[in-house]
Parts: C-alpha cells; structure tokens; sequence
C-alpha cells in the first residue's frame, strides 16, 4: 500500500521523483504508512529495493538534495492505478471523481489502460457534452 500510494502521489504532482517532504506528506494521512516508510526506508537507500531508488545530487552551492524515483515509468503508472482503484473501492478521498473524468482528463490517460484491468465489472460511461478533443 505504501508504494502504490506514493506512485499516485507522484502521478497527481504529475513529477518523476518524490522529495522526502512529498513522502512524508503522502504517507502522513493514513495511519500505517509513516512505520511502514520508516521499515522500508534503509532497504531504498541501500539500494536493495527495486521498486524506488534513492537519488542524490549536490547543488553548486554544495547543497545535498535527496529524491525518490520509481524504476520504471509503467511500474509507477501501473501502482498509481492500483492505488486509486483500491481507494474508490474504499470510499476514500480520490483525486479523481469518476470513470469519465479518467477519460477525459489528459492527465490521467496514461493511467487508464491499467485502471481498466483493475474493474471487475463493465462501467456505463456518461458523457455531459462531447467535444472535437
């Protein structure tokens, strides 16, 4: 759950890598996640986790920066999808608020084939206006 979560998060910020801010801000509003990141945090550093890795870089003014990025663009889209499927079915507060807004948002485009999968059931789509986008 942590990992799915962190990979919408970074999808909505519409970004390739999360900050430790971003983490604690995503993980922070669901009540396991903070000791989940803090088990799994020195595995990622380590470099021993394949799923995130550890990115650091250092300013001109000798600043160290420290980043979070997933190994690959559709692992993340894929998680992204999983997790906001998993937070429909739950009832919790979703960025999205309906099948055609995953449709017709750009955004989200990418995330929609691997949403699709997720659905066990076929969805009726409703359409308010239709334009030449």
């Amino acid at each position: 759950r942590l990992v799915s979560r962190l990979a919408l998060v970074l999808h909505v910020s519409r970004s390739t890598m999360l900050s430790p801010q971003d983490v604690q801000e995503a993980i922070s509003i669901i009540r396991d996640l903070p000791d989940a990141w803090s088990t799994l945090l020195p595995t990622i550093d380590s470099g021993r986790f394949f799923l995130l890795s550890r990115v650091s870089s250092v300013t001109e003014r000798g600043q160290n920066l420290v980043a979070y990025r997933f190994a690959h663009p559709t692992l993340q889209r894929f998680l992204a999808a999983h997790e906001l499927h998993r937070g429909w079915n739950e009832g919790a507060n979703s960025p999205v608020s309906s099948v055609e807004e995953l449709v017709c948002d750009d955004c989200w485009h990418d995330l929609l084939p691997h949403f699709a999968e997720h659905l066990k059931q076929p969805v009726a789509l409703v359409f308010q206006e239709v334009s030449d986008k």
